[in-house]
């Protein structure tokens, strides 16, 4: 009964996790991050160029989510690039996330908490610079 139990929590964990929305607005680095490192997300809002009817308001709070457990490791909120500005190059505004304090090893995700939209998954490692997630090394190009 207790492995029950156990199995049932795991995968309403899981499938809270699976409820999120995938945005592609909270960008993460895919190949991941070493644990030492900084780490930032960039939230964006598309305002001028190709993707402008992908408009995209992120909430005051974002939170770092163990992918595997489901549960909230570390909570934040983002902090606006030049006071709201929309770049120019990019026609974006862009959120800075950073999360550098978290370094434990494993697969996370970042939440929009307000918006329950989430980055896709990425994993924090000291191993990220020679494997990728399918286990083959990078081949750098010189």
């Amino acid at each position: 009964m207790i492995k029950l139990s156990c199995f049932l929590s795991l995968m309403a964990i899981s499938l809270n996790i699976l409820s999120q929305t995938i945005s592609k607005n909270i960008i993460v680095d895919q190949f991941g991050y070493l644990p030492n490192s900084t780490k930032i997300a960039v939230i964006k809002n598309p305002k001028v160029g190709f993707d402008n009817a992908a408009t995209f308001s992120p909430g005051q709070n974002y939170a770092i989510i163990d992918a595997n457990s489901g549960k909230e490791v570390f909570t934040g909120k983002p902090a606006a690039w030049k006071s709201g500005a929309t770049d120019a190059s990019s026609g974006d505004m862009a959120w800075h996330f950073d999360f550098s304090s978290v370094t434990t090893v494993g697969d996370y995700l970042v939440l929009d908490v307000d918006n329950q939209k989430a980055s896709y998954r990425f994993r924090i490692s000291p191993a990220i610079t020679t494997n990728t997630p399918t286990g083959q090394p990078i081949t750098w190009l010189r």
